[in-house]
């Protein structure tokens, strides 16, 4: 049985879009006068968009290939494969999302600080 939920890519994939559109100037302007900064902000959304897709795409794959009655046997006891696959695969796609957040979080601190601090002209 599936629940109803909401096609979260297609929202993902819609705010993606829409920040670049409707920000353009402030984006140009903070890459032209803080590219270092923009970089990590892209770097850990990468990563968290790459955790959160890839690992959708894999599991797509996953579960046409794998058989839903394979197992395998570990200290003597009977283990379903898909069932751990998925534990293993939602680890990475957790981890890769807040890796990626945790290094946006950083570069938004990077310019909060650089801000505050005051200038020296």
């Amino acid at each position: 049985m599936h629940l109803n939920q909401y096609n979260w890519k297609g929202i993902y994939v819609a705010i993606l879009i829409a920040i670049p559109v409707m920000c353009r100037r402030d984006l140009a302007r903070l890459w032209c006068e803080h590219r270092s900064i923009v970089l990590w902000v892209l770097m850990g959304l990468g990563i968290f968009l790459l955790g959160g897709f890839g690992a959708e795409l894999i599991k797509e794959h996953l579960y046409a290939g794998v058989s839903p009655e394979a197992s395998f046997t570990l200290a003597g006891q009977n283990l379903n494969l898909l069932f751990w696959i998925e534990h293993l695969r939602v680890t990475v796609e957790e981890f890769a999302e807040l890796l990626g957040e945790t290094i946006i979080l950083f570069g938004v601190a990077q310019f909060v600080l650089k801000s505050l601090s005051p200038q020296v002209t």
